[in-house]
């Protein structure tokens, strides 16, 4: 008896690394995706501090219905630099297609998402200032290439600049990462 139950606790012991070392990444290695340095958000000559420009990392993720990303900032009160207006984003490509979700916020303080090659799909937002985060959901029909199952996420960035009232922007911080994202696969934020 004791050297049945010694055998197949030696199995499962030896079993179990097997299972875990064969077993496919579903997603990122590490999260979040895409990690930067804080404190790294400039703008011009003498350098202005853009804190709320300030890119800390970001996610994406998507499930059968829906696409989301999130962006975490340093603050998300406004910075003098950017008064102006800002617009942050996060985007990648899928079998290179470039996609973006964009938020612009203008001089008066009025917020405005929407998706770069996403067609007219509606957009949700939500600016958490207590958090410093910024977090958008849209309809995976929105993004042709997810027609299919199953695709690469790549080329993943995520920026935070300054737009002034005629729509010119002036990055005062950019990350990217070389890791990837398949689509409808379990990710460092949920989807649905």
């Amino acid at each position: 008896m004791r050297r049945s139950l010694a055998r197949t606790l030696l199995a499962a012991l030896v079993a179990v690394p097997l299972t875990v070392l064969a077993a496919p990444a579903a997603h990122a290695s590490t999260c979040p995706l895409l990690l930067d340095a804080a404190n790294d958000a400039v703008l011009f000559t003498p350098s202005l501090n853009a804190n709320d420009l300030d890119v800390r990392s970001a996610d994406i993720a998507s499930g059968t219905t829906n696409v989301v990303a999130v962006l975490r900032l340093t603050t998300l009160t406004p910075s003098n630099a950017a008064q102006v207006g800002a617009r942050w984003a996060v985007a990648w490509q899928v079998n290179g297609v470039k996609y973006a979700f964009l938020l612009d916020r203008d001089p008066r303080g009025t917020y405005t998402p929407r998706i770069a090659n996403g067609g007219t799909a509606p957009v949700q937002v939500v600016v958490d200032f207590t958090n410093a985060t910024i977090t958008w959901t849209a309809p995976r029909t929105a993004f042709g290439q997810l027609a299919t199952a199953g695709q690469t996420f790549d080329t993943i960035t995520a920026s935070g600049s300054v737009m002034t009232p005629a729509g010119v922007t002036t990055t005062a911080d950019a990350a990217f990462t070389t890791q990837t994202y398949v689509d409808q696969t379990a990710g460092c934020i949920p989807a649905t």
